[in-house]
């Protein structure tokens, strides 16, 4: 299995990670599951997600043996250590997967998307998370994407073998006010930084 970079010192120290934005908001909103229902995170860091969903049977896999250290002692979720590329589940496993910020650090971006696909049940979803590569400081050059990732995506990307169900693209402010408009604009909101997307397996495409 590749390994990437190492991550830098406290990168996976839980006092900085997800913090309560929209963004996170929303994602554990779409994310969420039934009790009968599997939820795969790909790429669960020290489990900021899998901590605070409370119903479903909870999968997490990562690369990084230190995010699984800490994940151990904060969720209930079963922790596999893989790669996004290449899933150890079979077929048709899942009803929902949750990818946050980790698609773009993978080698072979089509892969994992992929084989995220084959482990979902017929219409389930995938819930997507990225940086935008549209976001308008990335643009005039006034801040780098992370050099640990391997590719880049856009706000206007469509992802083959899925349907776009939802589509959601917000400033990189914490704790910014929900009442902003500007996201509701869609030439404007191409240019923000979070995009997440809930996307439906499409088995007719």
């Amino acid at each position: 299995m590749r390994m990437l970079p190492s991550e830098p010192a406290g990168y996976w120290d839980p006092v900085l990670e997800t913090m309560d934005t929209k963004a996170s908001r929303t994602v554990l909103k779409l994310a969420s599951v039934d009790k009968d229902d599997w939820l795969l995170d790909v790429g669960c860091g020290s489990a900021p997600f899998l901590s605070r969903l409370e119903e479903g049977t909870l999968v997490g896999i990562d690369v990084a043996p230190e995010a699984l250290s800490i994940a151990r002692t904060r969720t209930r979720a079963h922790l596999v250590r893989a790669s996004g590329e290449w899933l150890p589940f079979r077929d048709l496993a899942f009803d929902r997967v949750l990818c946050h910020h980790v698609l773009e650090h993978l080698d072979n971006m089509p892969r994992g998307l992929q084989d995220m696909r084959r482990v979902l049940k017929p219409s389930a979803k995938l819930v997507l998370a990225y940086p935008n590569s549209n976001y308008l400081p990335f643009l005039l050059g006034i801040v780098r994407q992370d050099p640990l990732h391997r590719g880049q995506i856009s706000s206007t990307a469509r992802f083959p073998g899925f349907k776009t169900l939802q589509k959601h693209v917000f400033l990189n402010i914490p704790h910014i006010g929900d009442s902003l408009t500007l996201s509701k604009v869609p030439l404007l909101r191409d240019l923000f930084y979070n995009v997440i997307v809930l996307l439906e397996r499409d088995d007719d495409g």
